[in-house]
C-alpha cells in the first residue's frame, strides 16, 4: 500500500494518531478487505496479501458480475495506483452506484452516476471496470470496450480488465485484437487457465480449430473442471476431423481427476456420439458416485436420462428424483441446473410449473452473461409457450 495509515476515528477524529504500525495485525485485516472489495488497482504497489483463493470457474463467472479480480504472477509494476487514504471519498461515491442495487437491476441512470464520477476521477481504474460491466450488461458492448480499454491504459498488468477487453472483442467480432489482448496477459501470466480457454473459443469461432485445440489442451491441463473448457475441447476436436485423439486424452486426465464433472461430461458426450450409450452412462454414474454432493455431476446425468428411450419413464422418475436433492440454493445460483429443472418438469407435463423454472434460468443467465444457457432457455421457452394450449387443453 502507498503510504499506508490507520486511524480510530471514533477516538481520533482530526487523525493525530497513526494506529498502522501499532497494530499491524488489523491493518492487514482492514487491508485484505478493502482489496477483496475494490480490487488490485486500487493498490498496485502492494505486495500480494492473504486471501481465499478461487478456481478458474469462480473467478471466471464472479468476474463477469464485476467482482473478482485475479493477479498476475509476479509483483505488479511500483510506483502506480493511488493511495487508498486519498481515494476514500470517490471509492465510497462509486460503491454507492456499483453496489447499491443488484446487478440485474442496474441501468442507464447508474451508468451515468458512473460516468460522471470518472470524469472527475479520469485515474480511478475500478471505476472503469464497473463502468464496463455496467455498459455490456445493458448491450452497449462498444461502450463496455471503450471503458475497458481505458482501465488497461491506466492500470496495463491487470489480466481481469485485459480478460474482459478480450470478451468483449471477441463479441464485436474482433477477434485478433482480442486474441492480441489475451497474448500480452499470457505472456506475463503463462499459467492463467481462463486466457487459455478464452483463446482456444476465439480460435474456434474464427474457424481454426487446429490453434484452439493447441490453447484448450492448455487450459484443460491446468484446469480440468473449468465450465466449458472440456466441452469446447470437444468441440475443436470434432471440427478439425480428431476426435480419435482426444478420448485417449480425457482417460489421462481423469486418472489424475476422476471427480471432475467437466471431464466426465466431455467424455460421456463423445462416447453418445459414437453410439456407445451405456458406456457415456457409465461415465457420468461413476462421476456421480465418486462426487455424490457435485451439482454438476447430477446435472449431467440428468441430461443423459433425458434423453433417453423411456417408455416406462423410470429414467425421468430418476432424473426428476436427484434434482430435488439439489438444494434450492444450489439451483436458484446456477442457470444451467435451472434450466435442467425446467426440463424435468416439461418432460414430466407440468408445463406451467417448467416455464416458471426456465424464466427463472433466464434470469439468473443473463446477469451471469451466460450466453449458452440464455439460447438454449429462449428456445425451450418458446417450445413450452407452444405446448401450452395442448396441456390446457387435456
Amino acid at each position: 500500500m502507498v503510504n499506508p495509515e490507520m486511524y480510530d476515528l471514533a477516538d481520533d477524529p482530526d487523525e493525530q494518531n497513526d494506529l498502522y504500525k501499532k497494530q499491524l495485525e488489523r491493518a492487514s485485516e482492514l487491508h485484505e478487505k478493502l482489496a477483496g472489495h475494490f480490487g488490485e488497482e486500487l493498490d498496485s504497489s502492494a505486495a500480494p496479501m492473504p486471501s481465499k483463493q478461487l478456481d478458474a470457474d469462480e473467478m471466471l463467472r464472479l468476474r463477469s458480475l464485476g467482482y473478482t479480480v485475479s493477479s498476475p504472477k509476479g509483483a505488479p509494476d511500483a510506483g502506480k495506483g493511488a493511495d487508498p487514504r486519498s481515494m476514500m471519498q470517490v471509492m465510497d461515491e462509486v460503491n454507492r452506484v456499483v453496489f447499491g442495487k443488484p446487478p440485474e437491476q442496474r441501468g442507464p441512470e447508474e451508468i451515468t452516476k458512473l460516468e460522471d464520477l470518472l470524469q472527475q476521477n479520469p485515474d480511478f481504474v475500478p471505476g472503469f471496470r464497473y463502468l464496463g460491466v455496467m455498459r455490456r450488461a445493458n448491450g452497449d458492448l462498444e461502450g463496455a470496450v471503450a471503458a475497458f480499454a481505458h482501465g488497461v491504459k491506466l492500470h496495463p498488468n491487470s489480466p481481469d480488465l485485459r480478460m474482459m477487453l478480450a470478451e468483449c472483442r471477441g463479441q464485436l467480432g474482433q477477434n485478433q485484437q482480442a486474441l492480441d489482448d489475451l497474448h500480452i496477459l499470457l505472456a506475463a501470466d503463462p499459467e492463467n487457465a481462463i486466457a487459455h480457454m478464452l483463446c482456444g473459443r476465439l480460435l474456434l469461432v474464427s474457424d481454426k480449430p487446429d490453434s484452439a485445440i493447441t490453447s484448450l489442451l492448455v487450459a484443460t491441463t491446468l484446469e480440468p473442471d473449468l465450465r466449458g473448457c472440456a466441452e469446447a475441447l470437444r468441440q475443436a476436436h470434432a471440427r478439425a476431423g480428431r476426435s480419435a485423439e482426444l478420448l485417449p486424452f480425457l482417460d489421462s486426465m481423469l486418472e489424475s481427476h476422476p471427480k471432475s464433472s467437466a471431464l466426465r461430461k466431455a467424455k460421456s458426450v463423445l462416447l453418445y456420439g459414437q453410439g456407445q450409450v451405456e458406456e457415456a452412462e457409465v461415465v457420468l454414474r461413476d462421476g456421480l458416485r465418486l462426487a455424490h454432493e457435485d451439482p454438476q455431476a447430477v446435472n449431467n446425468l440428468v441430461k443423459l436420462l433425458l434423453n433417453s428411450i423411456d417408455p416406462e419413464r423410470k429414467r425421468l422418475a430418476e432424473a426428476a428424483a436427484l434434482m430435488a436433492e439439489l438444494s434450492e440454493k444450489k439451483m436458484k445460483s446456477d442457470a444451467d441446473l435451472m434450466l435442467t429443472l425446467s426440463q424435468v418438469l416439461g418432460a414430466q407435463g407440468k408445463v406451467d410449473e417448467a416455464m416458471t423454472a426456465c424464466k427463472q434460468a433466464l434470469e439468473i443467465a443473463e446477469g451471469n452473461q451466460h450466453n449458452s444457457v440464455v439460447k438454449m432457455g429462449n428456445q425451450y421457452l418458446r417450445m413450452l409457450e407452444n405446448a401450452r394450449p395442448q396441456a390446457g387443453s387435456r
